[in-house]
């Protein structure tokens, strides 16, 4: 079967998920069916993607390689995880959320192919916005509809930039092809133009100064929703961020500079806001804050080490969304605060070891995928003259290990006082697909990491 045909049938799918979701509300549970369809529409997506030769179709707007398939691959993975998830977590009308979420996955998986900036920037929006309104899903939440809102008007403010910036780029190269930007005679033009856009892809990812939605968004989403906003989405995000950087990279000097001192920013901002917050989401949100200025050490290194450095920013992002997809899960059936965890060793071991696991994981500890991909990013980062990152970076992580490590110490040192009513009469098995999600989450991790080989012999074809 050929490429274009098995790609034809995972972006189908994923339609069809996403149509029969929005019209199957005369079908019985029709949220809880809904979810299980979509899970294995986006699954049967993951298969295809994984499947697909390399494809190059419309006049090279449309670019399918050994990149993003694998960033294909693992969006549709993630996205099966949660919807399968949440079929057995969530309660309330929630199909409609499982429809955009599908929607938003196609607007990534078409994000990370486009090589063309009409065409990026229409799947850049399809990807972004279904997540303002999963931020304020619950209407009487006042924390989520503040927080979609900041979200929503900053977004737009930032795409609006962005467009602008591709239109001055557009009259200096005369074309909207990524690859055909020509701005060697551009000037000053060409170079307002770049940050424009740049400042529009900065936003997107949640790098420092174009953060402040990021924590009020996840903090104000309802979990189940925190947890699929803070990682597909936004690693969609990151993947068109590599791919339109690295190509208009070496078309100005000032970029690389840009880029380094907006990691060293969003490193250190991210690291040290976190270490007084109560909220996980919030923790969370600044942790996704650092981890952004780790992968940008990886596209500052481009010039030195070519597709390794892109081939290393996006396993690692991928494999830092995997774990905190798993922890912001358990912080949903738990409570928004850290003292919530108090006693979640006692009452659901289960769930206290697998987040130690996907901690241990972000935190970056051998044998944890998180490692393989950090330790990726500072090999790549030391090789390029912006070296100096990677030494911040590693002070951060230090830094960053202290607050993680709370969660460990509230889940299995502090005692529950009182009842705890979220996850009251847990019992394990009860909610099969909701427990199995968090077992497989939980082997991705600790097997991701031995996988690093093959990855990287698999990138090698290029």
């Amino acid at each position: 079967m050929s490429g274009a045909v098995l790609l034809i049938i995972a972006y189908g799918l994923l339609l069809i998920g996403a149509a029969f979701a929005l019209f199957c509300d005369k079908v019985p549970h029709p949220n809880r069916v809904a979810a299980l369809f979509g899970a294995f529409c986006a699954a049967g997506a993951a298969v295809a993607f994984a499947l697909a030769d390399e494809v190059v179709a419309f006049a090279d707007m449309f670019v399918f390689n050994d990149i993003t398939r694998f960033a294909c691959v693992f969006l549709t993975a993630l996205l099966a995880l949660w919807l399968l998830w949440i079929s057995d977590r969530v309660l309330g009308r929630t199909r409609e959320a499982v429809a955009l979420a599908l929607f938003s996955v196609f607007g990534a998986a078409m994000l990370a192919s486009a090589r063309e900036f009409i065409t990026f920037l229409v799947a850049l929006e399809l990807t972004v916005m279904p997540s303002y309104i999963l931020v304020g899903y619950w209407t009487k939440r006042r924390k989520g509809l503040e927080g979609a809102l900041k979200y929503f008007l900053f977004s737009v403010m930032t795409t609006m930039i962005m467009g602008y910036g591709i239109s001055l780029l557009y009259a200096v190269s005369g074309t909207t092809m990524v690859e055909g930007l020509d701005l060697s005679n551009a000037g000053s033009l060409g170079l307002i133009g770049i940050t424009m856009l740049a400042i529009g892809l900065f936003a997107k990812v949640a790098a420092v100064p174009f953060h402040f939605w990021s924590p009020d968004a996840y903090s104000g989403a309802p979990g189940w929703a925190a947890a699929f906003v803070a990682t597909v989405p936004k690693a969609g995000a990151t993947v068109a961020f590599f791919s339109i950087i690295s190509i208009v990279y070496r078309q100005s000097d000032t970029l690389p500079i840009i880029l380094a001192v907006i990691s060293a920013l969003s490193m250190i901002v991210g690291a040290f806001a976190a270490l007084h917050q109560k909220d996980i989401r919030r923790i969370l949100a600044y942790s996704g804050i650092v981890n952004t200025g780790y992968t940008i050490i990886a596209l500052t290194a481009y010039g030195a080490r070519g597709v390794e450095a892109i081939v290393a920013g996006i396993m690692f992002t991928f494999f830092y969304a995997t774990a905190i997809m798993g922890i912001l899960m358990i912080a949903a059936t738990e409570g928004d605060e850290v003292r919530d965890l108090a006693g979640l060793s006692k009452r659901r071991p289960a769930a206290a070891w697998a987040l130690v696991i996907f901690l241990l994981s972000v935190i970056g500890v051998p044998p944890m995928a998180g490692f393989f991909g950090k330790l990726s990013v500072f090999l790549t980062g030391m090789d390029s003259r912006y070296w100096p990152l990677v030494i911040i970076a590693t002070i951060c992580s230090v830094v960053s290990t202290f607050y993680y490590l709370r969660l460990v110490h509230a889940a299995f040192f502090l005692e529950e006082k009182g009842e705890h009513t979220v996850a009251k009469g847990y019992r394990w098995g009860r909610h099969f697909f909701a427990d199995t999600t968090l077992v497989l989450l939980t082997l991705m991790i600790l097997s991701l990491g031995s996988l690093v080989g093959l990855l990287k012999n698999w990138f090698d074809l290029l």
